[in-house]
């Protein structure tokens, strides 16, 4: 079980987000020490302000009406499922970020089996961002720690690095998985020797781009000539296992450096992407279901789903140390 505890949060004064991905870019000793004087400097002057030790909400409303909202807590690391692994680099990068300015100035985004019933909270900051989703964050009481369950951690692993960490969780019920598509682009291989290789270690069947839309077989392929098929495979790999070690690195050798991988949710996108044959290969993925992450989580590759819209950042900082 996963207890989520409340903590002291230090947020924009203004009521309005601040920009920490431009503070999150390390300098040239790999270090953030100028972000460290951004952040005092913000401390000094009012730009942001302590709350006593507090819960938040936190309110996503899409363009389409959808809406979600998540507990905003810190939880223990070691406790943690984590959706694949973190990027070394990033890692490093995350821990060196939170020594050189006191705070995890981004939440880790993770999903939960269960989320207990909030008060109402007082509004800290509204916001609607350039695609048109709102975000809301309120504070709500610190009456006590609340179990939640097993959780996930679906984005941020990197900030995972310290004891504890701040986290956004959702429930399980919003957890709004969608599928990552790959696009691959290579100068080492023709489309007909990748469909042959290919073919030998999954079964291809020809289908149209309509189907491909609609979802044909455990996943589809779309070449650059146009040509589609429906893939059907009985591995009990998951599709994303199965896609990189089958495809991208059996075929397309990109663990070599041979092909060239990009990620993209938006499967309008891709196909459009597709018919101006911008790339050699897309592959059109389904998305798992929270269970079977669940049971992969640690085996999971790279960009196995996605969990959009991304949480918004600037809205509320986690102290790592005492001020």
């Amino acid at each position: 079980m996963v207890a989520i505890e409340p903590f002291q949060g230090v947020r924009p004064a203004s009521g309005k987000p601040l920009d920490v991905k431009s503070l999150l870019r390390p300098g040239p000793d790999k270090r953030f020490r100028e972000a460290g004087k951004t952040v005092q400097s913000w401390l000094g002057d009012g730009t942001l302000t302590r709350d006593d030790v507090s819960f938040y909400i936190y309110e996503q409303k899409l363009p389409d009406g959808r809406s979600r909202k998540g507990l905003v807590g810190a939880l223990e690391a070691a406790g943690i499922e984590k959706l694949g692994s973190a990027n070394p680099r990033q890692k490093t990068e995350s821990v060196a970020a939170s020594e050189d300015t006191g705070f995890q100035l981004e939440p880790v985004v993770c999903i939960s089996e269960k989320l207990p019933e909030s008060p109402d909270g007082e509004l800290l900051l509204s916001f609607e961002d350039e695609n048109g989703t709102s975000h809301r964050l309120l504070r709500i009481p610190a009456d006590n720690n609340y179990d939640i369950g097993w959780a996930i951690a679906v984005d941020g692993l990197q900030h995972l690095g310290t004891g504890k960490a701040m986290a956004v969780v959702f429930s399980a019920d919003d957890s709004w998985i969608s599928p990552v598509h790959r696009m691959v682009d290579t100068g080492s291989i023709s489309e007909k020797n990748a469909q042959k290789g290919i073919s030998k270690a999954l079964e291809l069947t020809d289908t149209t781009l309509e189907d491909v839309r609609a979802g044909a077989g455990r996943f589809s392929l779309v070449f650059k000539s146009g040509k589609c098929f429906a893939v059907e495979s009985e591995s009990k790999y998951m599709d994303a296992r199965l896609v990189q070690d089958a495809i991208l690195d059996g075929v397309y050798k990109s663990d070599e450096g041979k092909g060239r991988v990009t990620y993209s949710y938006d499967l309008d996108q891709v196909l459009d992407e597709m018919a101006e044959k911008k790339h050699d290969l897309a592959i059109v993925m389904k998305a798992p279901s929270l269970d079977l992450l669940r049971e992969t989580s640690s085996k999971a590759p790279k960009n196995v789903v996605a969990f959009p819209p991304e949480v918004l950042g600037g809205m509320i900082f986690c102290p790592v140390r005492r001020f």
